[in-house]
């Protein structure tokens, strides 16, 4: 499995660390590699968590540092019971076509990867960190103007058409050079897609 290196580079990290850090969830300090508290990761494969970025009840999604010192958005599944095959499978899949996409508006993946066991097995996927609002959060803030809003929602609609695209003839797919290089979005009017939902988690 893509992320696999990751994981095992951090054998070592397993226990408990000599050192105690604080929890990017809670803020309580432990030496464990996840908060017995919230039950936050403190660290997941080779990825140090920073922030806890959202969560659901399914899900968690961290701002973390690999190896190479450079930000990835972490994203975590959880599950209520222990996953079964088909959900493990379900999401290396969808890792994997996610994996294949290639757009300038679409943060890389990096890498994916699972930890643990049981009912303590968590499934990872590692992208590209974009910097900037949500789309969600400048609408609460700025007011658009029409040409705004309609520049917007072509880009969104340039995403999605691709997105449909490379996953109904993915060899026939390619994203035009003419689409705005970079739904989050960055300095300038610029957008870009950063959530991709993960497999149920029930």
């Amino acid at each position: 499995m893509p992320g696999a290196a990751a994981a095992e580079s951090r054998e070592e990290r397993n226990g408990p660390s000599e050192e105690e850090s604080p929890c990017a969830g809670c803020g309580r300090r432990t030496r464990e590699s996840r908060c017995a508290h919230c039950g936050a990761a403190l660290w997941a494969g080779a990825f140090k968590v920073r922030r806890v970025l959202g969560q659901s009840p399914y899900s968690r999604t961290y701002l973390a540092r690999g190896a190479d010192a450079e930000d990835v958005v972490l994203k975590e599944l959880l599950f209520t019971l222990v996953p079964d095959i088909q959900q493990i499978e379900a999401f290396e899949r969808e890792a994997r076509l996610i994996q294949g996409l290639s757009h300038p508006s679409i943060p890389k993946l990096l890498a994916f990867f699972q930890e643990g066991t049981g009912v303590h097995l968590r499934l990872y996927r590692a992208s590209e960190f974009v910097p900037g609002a949500s789309l969600l959060e400048r609408i609460k803030l700025d007011r658009f103007s029409e040409k705004q809003a309609r520049g917007f929602a072509r880009q969104v609609l340039q995403i999605l058409s691709y997105l449909i695209c490379a996953t109904t003839s993915p060899e026939s797919c390619s994203p035009s050079p003419a689409e705005p290089k970079p739904i989050r979005r960055l300095p300038g009017p610029k957008v870009a897609r950063t959530e991709f939902p993960m497999p149920s988690a029930s």
